[in-house]
């Protein structure tokens, strides 16, 4: 049997936060245990703390640009969730100095999976192990992670989520945890391998326009692009959104660029204006990709819509750890649609999750997206 169980407090005093949260969490055979918290703690002291309390647990977590918990869409606040089971075999991998030399720490990516007993060249891989993936947000070092993660498998196809960590937008420095030990210009990695029925997922709340661009000048590494349509990039963009140049930098979160793949949409969002034209984004675009316009659906619909989809795939769900986002909140926050949204995905049972500075979706790095992982029985 899986038993979840989740925790959250808002309390100004750290200690008693860190305790309030581990008391909601306690629960006997925990093997895993993932927190988010905010820069109002200390995050080495929670880190440190909450591995204490479950030292036969694998134990990760990192900073956070806002908290997913039982009181919905919060901020300066700390979640937990502590997962039970006689069948849930968990191994972290640490991937360090992840700006410039990931590739490192293969070895221990290898290790970390091998741990579990699980066999790389396995095809029925997908449906034995997920991973979940906690970035340093600030090191725009994501699709490097995830290609030194992913050249592991012999198959293509292994379920991983995750989240780029925060720190309530002050945009200074992120940290992840790893079994007590915080981390910075770095990721962890934990490999799960159950009998457990689980899930991956990837909700968006856009939908293409009819606007298409070619991408023809590009910095793949700075995830700068320069030109689109052989224009300077920013004219291109809004040319096809009828509104000035000097127009777009107020509208490019609520019309980000879709790259359309096996029919699916895959975000990039623009980060900035750069000189001359060019466009910097919080992840990755090709040279001669096409890329589409998207634009806005009501987020609450779509969530009931996600609700539909994974009880569909999981109708004995009993938990979710989800990846949100800050453009998104930003949005939920504009439109007054926090409380709708969070009350839709409480239907999957104890939710938690963090809001992100990006997300992690199998080999990809993506933004405006709720990635999530969801279990049951």
């Amino acid at each position: 049997m899986l038993q979840v169980r989740q925790g959250y407090s808002n309390n100004p005093d750290m200690a008693s936060a860190i305790e309030e949260v581990i008391h909601q969490i306690q629960q006997q055979q925990v093997k895993f245990v993932i927190f988010f918290s905010s820069m109002k703690y200390d995050f080495q002291q929670v880190s440190k703390e909450i591995n204490a309390a479950f030292e036969a647990a694998e134990v990760i977590g990192s900073t956070s640009a806002g908290e997913i918990g039982k009181q919905g869409f919060s901020n300066e606040s700390l979640v937990a969730m502590s997962i039970s089971s006689s069948d849930w075999y968990a191994s972290t991998a640490v991937i360090e100095n992840i700006h410039s030399k990931p590739m490192l720490y293969r070895k221990n990516v290898i290790q970390a999976f091998e741990k579990t007993g699980l066999n790389r060249s396995d095809l029925n891989l997908s449906k034995k192990a997920f991973g979940i993936l906690l970035v340093d947000g600030l090191q725009a070092a994501e699709e490097m992670v995830l290609s030194v993660i992913h050249s592991i498998f012999e198959t293509d196809q292994f379920p991983l989520v995750g989240g780029s960590a925060g720190d309530d937008l002050k945009f200074t420095e992120t940290y992840v945890s790893a079994n007590g030990k915080v981390y910075h210009n770095a990721a962890v990695l934990t490999f799960v391998k159950t009998s457990h029925p689980f899930c991956t997922y990837r909700e968006n709340i856009f939908e293409p326009t009819e606007h298409a661009l070619l991408i023809t000048k590009a910095d793949i590494r700075g995830r700068i692009v320069y030109e689109m349509d052989g224009m300077p990039a920013a004219e291109a963009y809004a040319s096809k959104l009828g509104i000035p140049t000097a127009s777009l930098a107020e509208q490019m979160a609520r019309y980000p660029i879709g790259r359309m793949y096996a029919k699916k949409i895959w975000i990039s969002t623009p980060f900035k204006i750069l000189e001359k034209g060019a466009i910097q984004f919080y992840s990755q675009i090709f040279p001669n990709t096409m890329v589409t316009i998207l634009k806005p659906i009501d987020p609450v619909l779509a969530a009931a819509q996600t609700v539909k989809n994974i009880k569909d795939q999981l109708p004995e769900v009993k938990g979710v750890i989800g990846f949100n986002c800050i453009v998104r909140l930003l949005q939920f926050e504009k439109e007054k649609a926090c409380e709708k949204v969070y009350k839709e995905l409480s239907h999957l049972g104890e939710v938690v999750g963090f809001t992100t500075y990006g997300e992690q979706y199998g080999k990809v790095h993506i933004n405006q997206t709720l990635t999530m992982l969801a279990f049951g029985e």
